[in-house]
């Protein structure tokens, strides 16, 4: 019951509009969510400087036009860890996705759309979230990642 209610309230989002207020927000912990990991990365970073947290479904066309600019941040920069949280998806489409799209960074499925608790206003996907190691949101992109939007990127962490 509660998950249709988050998906009712998440789908309300999408035709609301956007709140850009992401300062308060609870303590995010990838390991302390109950949500299944999905593909374990082939860089291992976990003395990172710097995360992002990109949110994407299996159906979304823009979340697969910028799995390319992910993976390329993921191989090719240092001090960057990139995690993926699927939702309102399938685990079985959200694992065929990773596949199909050779995703190299890390993944989890939230089924139960637990880790929408830990950012206000995600009202639609894609949507990115630039992170330091203390947990503060230093940008956020909505929609698709960008070129313009991968150099931002590496401006910031620099």
């Amino acid at each position: 019951m509660l998950k249709k209610i988050k998906i009712i309230l998440l789908v309300l989002f999408f035709f609301t509009g956007c709140a850009e207020n992401d300062k308060n927000f609870k303590q995010f912990n990838i390991e302390d969510l109950n949500i299944t990991k999905l593909k374990e990365s082939n860089f291992n970073k976990d003395l990172s400087e710097f995360y992002i947290i990109n949110f994407w479904a299996s159906w979304c066309e823009p979340c697969k036009k910028e799995v390319e600019l992910l993976n390329s941040l993921n191989k090719n920069v240092k001090n960057l860890k990139i995690v993926g949280i699927s939702i309102m998806d399938t685990f079985s489409d959200a694992n065929n996705f990773l596949n199909t799209q050779k995703v190299n960074y890390e993944n989890y499925f939230d089924e139960n759309l637990i880790s929408l608790d830990y950012f206000i206003s995600i009202n639609s996907i894609p949507v990115t979230f630039l992170m330091d190691k203390s947990n503060n949101i230093i940008f956020r992109i909505n929609g698709e990642l960008t070129p313009d939007d991968y150099t931002r990127i590496i401006r910031a962490i620099k």
